[in-house]
């Protein structure tokens, strides 16, 4: 059967979209940005799903969007308000079928930035924060009621902890995973015991871990299979004494062995990594140590 001009016209239209989208996927989401505005038919490529299942920001290194590899990158008021209007045009190209989402580690975080990639991605289900910023209660409330379907997010230093916890108690039913890359302290314990109960992987990417909050939500969160505690000094001060260091043997004194095998931890004098920061000769820079703290991870969903 010979076949129409308008069909001919069709399968070539539709075999040239599916080869923009195949060299759309080697881009980063500026670049992708960009060449959405070239034509028609590169837009139309550009909006295609499969390029926007994760978003990630860390490669925004192109002219007009460079971020410099130092905290508290693009703080300024310009620098913000051009922030926004990238979020928004490249997250409308996504047309919601954002699942994960990862903000580029040195920019810094405002609610305007935040509230503006929650609008847009009503269908996430992995956040990964910056290093760096100011969110205040009601930003981090309204991005949070925009997530609903949101199921693991790395939590930094950022967010006004306390009030987090209680934001995705509150709105995100479906969380399961948390990752953290500041101090894990007590409070942290007793905001996850009330408003996340249903925790089934918790990873705490930070030098410093209380031995007593360690312990709470081991005891208190009865769905939770695994605590990262690698590359972690876990630590206890009791009241007008002096500071305590705690190994793994010292946890099983205090932990029943059902509760131990939840923790995933390394030897502190064999471990590469641990000897790498702790002999850390300034090759990286801090920024450097605290980014690889942020993005790596033994427990490979959490990485990124």
């Amino acid at each position: 059967m010979k076949k129409s001009k308008s069909d001919i016209k069709n399968y070539n239209e539709h075999f040239c979209h599916d080869i923009l989208v195949r060299i759309f996927m080697a881009l980063n989401v500026a670049n992708l940005a960009v060449v959405s505005m070239v034509c028609k038919s590169w837009q139309r490529a550009s909006r295609d799903p499969i390029l926007w299942y994760k978003v990630d920001l860390r490669g925004m290194h192109t002219y007009s969007l460079n971020i410099p590899k130092t905290l508290c990158a693009w703080s300024n008021k310009h620098s913000r308000v051009k922030m926004n209007q990238f979020l928004k045009y490249a997250l409308d190209l996504s047309n919601g079928h954002t699942k994960c989402l990862i903000f580029n580690f040195y920019i810094y975080l405002r609610d305007v930035h935040l509230i503006s990639a929650a609008k847009r991605t009503p269908n996430l289900k992995r956040l990964v924060l910056p290093y760096n910023g100011h969110v205040s209660k009601l930003g981090i409330d309204l991005a949070m009621m925009s997530w609903t379907y949101l199921e693991s997010i790395t939590i930094t230093s950022i967010t006004g902890q306390q009030h987090i916890f209680s934001a995705i108690g509150r709105h995100c039913k479906y969380i399961s995973e948390i990752k953290f890359t500041c101090n894990f302290e007590e409070y942290h314990a007793d905001a996850l015991i009330t408003n996340t109960p249903r925790l089934k992987i918790i990873s705490i990417r930070t030098k410093s871990v209380n031995v007593n909050a360690l312990i709470r939500i081991l005891q208190f969160l009865k769905d939770l299979e695994v605590i990262n505690i690698c590359h972690s000094i876990i630590w206890d001060k009791p009241a007008g004494s002096h500071l305590d260091l705690y190994n793994i043997r010292d946890l099983e004194k205090v932990l029943d062995i059902s509760l131990l095998r939840k923790l995933l931890f390394c030897q502190s004098n064999r471990c590469r990594y641990c000897k790498n920061i702790s002999n850390n000769n300034g090759s990286k820079g801090l920024y450097g140590v605290l980014e690889d703290i942020w993005c790596q991870d033994d427990i490979l969903p959490l990485a990124h």
